[in-house]
């Protein structure tokens, strides 16, 4: 076992899923701040998961292998 899979065995997967939806949720309010001038405010959304599934496993699969 190397050290980054001895890493990856202690991480906290449900707190890395709330941090990743959490600068979602965070990127999407400051978009619309700039494109369409509303106030930002960090409203909780949930993101569709069939659209960023993959996504997220491949960003995983890279942290994984980083």
């Amino acid at each position: 076992m190397d050290k980054s899979d001895e890493l990856w065995a202690k991480t906290n997967i449900g707190e890395l899923e709330r941090i990743i939806w959490f600068l979602h949720d965070l990127k999407e309010t400051l978009y619309d701040a700039y494109e369409n001038g509303h106030k930002p405010v960090l409203t909780g959304r949930e993101p569709r998961l069939d659209f960023y599934e993959s996504d997220f496993g491949m960003l995983l699969d890279n942290v994984k292998g980083a």
